[in-house]
């Protein structure tokens, strides 16, 4: 038996339920070709099942087994949030403090407002508007024992406007744990978090026995491991998560946290920030439902490394948790469908809540959300996936996005949904295209696209009209091809070799390909901070950051040098 969870017997340990969501899963491995995978299930306390799925390394066959280790990548995220407010509790400091005060001597650049600081509850939410990474050499042959130095830090998005995921506050984080504690990162984790609930295979170091990455066609890849271990840095089972969990699930989280703290990180953070509209999120937890489950509150954790993907899903009302992990850089649709049919399972079992339909219909008719006012579509719109282009035909706008050309028509209720155009000629409509509406809108000061999904409305692109255009001498010093001059183990993993420069109508752009996505190119608009600092606009995760000109006519890109070819 697990430490943390007792024997007693549950209805949920029904042969058929738990049979059928195992042959399920193992039959959905198989078929989608995922060397090896884990899930466990919980009901409060209990543990209902802990499985191993194939293989934990296909080059040796060596089994998958529920206490089978995995890099926990995003889910470290969970931990580190919980000791901090282990230290928010002992007074240390406050969530409301600024980040610079509980740190003296850190200094953070801002472009939008320099007296702005993100505070600790604004980095534990993803609100303190820090870029993603340093992603130069974020993943290494060889975890170090201490936490990655912490680099000259700016922010990419203006502090508390919009959620914008950030492993470098998590990264600030950890550090913040060391200044107010004598002992090392991993110690404060593994003896404040974990030993209190019985975990003691969790760690930051990788081991022999765990579980190797997987690459698209299955073959074992080389080990890489996350640089930045309060983000993405610990390593454990899928029995592990469980018992966390478990713990996550319980009405008394002694004695790791008082109830309070564990409800403020369970409970919506960002109720006052316009700009995320349905994008909810607590500390460390995401708390977007997404339309997908028939309950009140859904607690979500995504984990998405190199080599592994996961999923964490909670519903406290129930007391049931699902947690699957996977081993290979495909099996993120695995991961996610799996783990949402076994909670839909748990549900109809346990309370007979049905799932809701998946091919519903978009309703006739959408509303605004508050504080949302009708605007004119723009003729640009910048996205984390670079920019979408919108050209006016009577009333419809062709779109062009990552290469591919759409059609968006309007709808009697202001929304327009979408048609995409194959080769510009053949109308196709796929799945999720039919879920989804988009609308121009004016909130929070801002000109942005909305987009309708299961349901609830999202962020999806900040205007880009209006920017003044660059100097023509500037755009044609800068375009050009520029070659990566220090690949390391994840440029190579993407096959980023190299990224092109041009300009269009006074706006400088950064076009490139990655080979394992040939038909996706995107196209980056870049303006001018100074003369030689650009960044990405826009609102939201990974824009906003900076890329760098430097005197010999190449340019830095998080920790990423680029050279020109001659």
């Amino acid at each position: 038996m697990l430490v943390g969870f007792s024997a007693c017997a549950a209805s949920l340990d029904s042969p058929q339920v738990l049979e059928t969501i195992v042959d399920r899963v193992e039959s959905a491995r198989r078929k989608e070709k995922v060397p090896g995978a884990a899930l466990a299930l919980v009901e409060g306390d209990r543990l209902l099942l802990a499985r191993g799925f194939g293989y934990a390394d296909a080059r040796r066959k060596t089994p998958m087994q529920a206490d089978t280790r995995f890099n926990l990548g995003g889910f470290t995220k969970l931990l580190t949030a919980i000791a901090v407010m282990q230290q928010v509790e002992q007074g240390r400091y406050r969530l409301d403090t600024p980040i610079t005060q509980a740190l003296p001597g850190l200094s953070i650049e801002n472009r939008y407002d320099p007296s702005s600081v993100p505070t600790v509850e604004q980095l534990l939410s993803h609100h303190g508007g820090l870029p993603n990474a340093i992603l130069a050499n974020n993943y290494v042959a060889d975890p170090q024992a201490d936490l990655t130095p912490l680099p000259n830090l700016y922010v990419s998005q203006p502090v508390g406007q919009i959620y914008a995921y950030s492993n470098l506050g998590y990264l600030l984080l950890g550090h913040l744990l060391e200044a107010h504690d004598p002992r090392p990162y991993r110690d404060i984790v593994r003896q404040s978090v974990l030993a209190p609930l019985g975990i003691t295979r969790v760690d930051f170091a990788p081991a022999e026995a765990d579980s190797r990455g997987h690459g698209r066609r299955g073959k074992v890849r080389p080990d890489i491991f996350p640089r930045d271990q309060s983000a993405l840095g610990a390593m454990g089972s899928v029995q592990d998560l469980a018992t966390l969990a478990s713990w996550s699930l319980r009405e008394d989280p002694g004695p790791v946290l008082s109830a309070d703290s564990a409800a403020r990180m369970q409970s919506v953070r960002n109720e006052d920030v316009p700009l995320d509209l349905d994008n909810k999120s607590g500390l460390a937890w995401q708390l977007t439902n997404l339309g997908r489950f028939n309950v009140d509150r859904v607690l979500r954790l995504n984990m998405v490394t190199m080599q592994f993907r996961g999923l964490v899903l909670l519903v406290p009302e129930y007391k049931l948790g699902v947690v699957i992990l996977a081993n290979s850089s495909n099996s993120l649709d695995f991961v996610l469908e799996q783990g949402r049919q076994a909670m839909d399972d748990l549900l109809r079992a346990k309370a007979g809540i049905l799932p809701p339909d998946r091919e519903q219909k978009l309703p006739g008719r959408v509303e605004l959300p508050g504080g949302a006012v009708t605007g004119l579509m723009s003729s640009r719109y910048s996205t984390p996936l670079g920019i979408m282009e919108m050209t006016a035909r009577k009333d419809q706008f062709d779109a062009r996005y990552l290469g591919r050309k759409f059609r968006l028509r309007p709808r009697a209720d202001g929304w327009f949904d979408i048609a995409y155009r194959l080769f510009g000629l053949i109308n196709l409509r796929f799945n999720i295209i039919k879920e989804v509406l988009f609308r121009p809108v004016q909130l929070d000061g801002q000109h942005v696209l909305l987009l309708h999904y299961q349901g609830q409305d999202f962020l999806f692109g900040t205007e880009l009209n209006g920017t003044t255009p660059q100097n023509a001498a500037d755009l044609a010093a800068r375009s050009g091809v520029y070659l990566l001059e220090n690949p390391d183990a994840f440029s190579e993993r993407l096959e980023l070799k190299s990224v092109e420069l041009s300009h269009e109508d006074g706006v400088l752009y950064a076009l490139y390909r990655l080979p394992m996505f040939l038909t996706l190119k995107p196209k980056i608009p870049l303006l001018p901070q100074d003369r030689h600092r650009y960044y990405i606009p826009g609102l939201g995760t990974a824009l906003g950051e900076r890329v760098v000109f430097n005197e010999q006519g190449g340019f830095e890109f998080s920790g990423y040098e680029f050279r020109r070819k001659q």
